[in-house]
């Protein structure tokens, strides 16, 4: 049997991650303490509901079978999406 669970949490696992990095990239300077604020704002339910209804998101969402072959998991040579107030 395969269970959706386990592919949530590494969903959730990989969400963190890339907010994380990001949020460093753009935020070099600030106190871990307020990177971790910030991290925590993105991935709110709240705001990954408003992120999910946004139009622009569209782009971003890949609906075909993920093939480690074609694909790579972003790295710190990925680019930085800023995920600003103008995007929700």
């Amino acid at each position: 049997n395969f269970h959706l669970k386990s592919l949530e949490k590494l969903d959730d696992s990989f969400l963190r991650y890339a907010i994380s990095i990001q949020s460093f990239k753009t935020c070099e300077n600030y106190h871990e303490g307020l990177l971790n604020i910030k991290k925590n704002k993105i991935i709110s339910n709240v705001a990954l509901f408003k992120l999910g209804c946004a139009p622009k998101i569209l782009r971003f969402i890949c609906n075909e079978p993920f093939d480690i072959k074609v694909r790579t998991i972003p790295s710190d040579n990925s680019q930085a999406y800023n995920f600003g107030k103008d995007f929700l």
